[in-house]
């Protein structure tokens, strides 16, 4: 049993790894990490290292491997979009693998609050209401009045870093009017590496990035037709890297 946490995490992290450049890539390994459960092991972490207590190995791969070059329990991992990858997991000297899809799940967008509905009072008709406004008329050429304008703030898009226990949470969000005009690009750099969401993106997602230099410069574009460029760039220091 691999821990949903676990899918999502090596989902994200084969699809950053394979997209980013397209027809460039490496393939990754480390540990599994878990238990021996009474069904078989149960995966509840990863490590990039060689751990001495690891229950087994995983893999990334461009595309799956027809066979395990590791011994006992072995996962490997390509992707297929942003949120899903295919997997097959080897254990013990079996030579055929189990077919499995990883998922990555993503926030849902808040459902937006419509406004209450304004009601229009009748206007009645007779000399109370003729004199109440010549009254408010008057009244009027006294006193001063200021008006003021609602403006609808400048659409604009937030992101946010978060260190976890083995990699860095980024989110982002985007604030302001609704635009209903078609999305002409989405593009993530990370540390001049550039990853396309274009075919994913949604106004609120996140992703799980494993840097392996101590600083990470992270900026998000997206444009939309007749709207101008949202970009915004962030820097994580990580302090587990001396």
């Amino acid at each position: 049993m691999v821990a949903p946490e676990v899918q999502s995490c090596l989902c994200q992290l084969a699809f950053q790894i394979f997209t980013a450049k397209p027809g460039e890539g490496e393939t990754r390994t480390g540990s599994l990490l878990g238990r021996c459960g009474p069904n078989g092991p149960e995966i509840t972490g990863f490590s990039d290292a060689i751990e001495p207590y690891a229950v087994g190995q995983w893999s990334l791969h461009r595309r799956l491997p027809k066979r395990s070059t590791a011994p006992g329990l072995h996962i490997a991992v390509a992707p297929i979009t942003a949120t899903r990858a295919s997997a097959l997991i080897w254990t013990g000297e079996d030579p055929v693998p189990t077919a499995v899809t990883f998922r990555s799940e993503t926030p849902r967008i808040p459902k937006r609050t419509p406004p209450p509905e304004t009601k229009q009072i009748p206007a009645s008709t007779g000399w109370p209401v003729l004199a109440a406004t010549l009254l408010l008329l008057l009244a009027a050429s006294f006193w001063p009045v200021s008006a003021s304008v609602d403006v609808d703030p400048l659409p604009r898009v937030t992101l946010n870093l978060r260190s976890t226990k083995a990699a860095v949470r980024l989110q982002w969000r985007e604030s302001g009017p609704v635009s209903t005009e078609p999305l002409q690009s989405a593009t993530l750099t990370v540390n001049q590496e550039q990853l396309d969401l274009l075919d994913h993106y949604q106004p609120t997602g996140e992703l799980t990035l494993r840097p392996n230099a101590k600083e990470l410069v992270v900026t998000l574009r997206v444009r939309r037709a007749n709207q101008p460029l949202l970009q915004q760039t962030i820097t994580y220091i990580d302090p587990r890297k001396r």
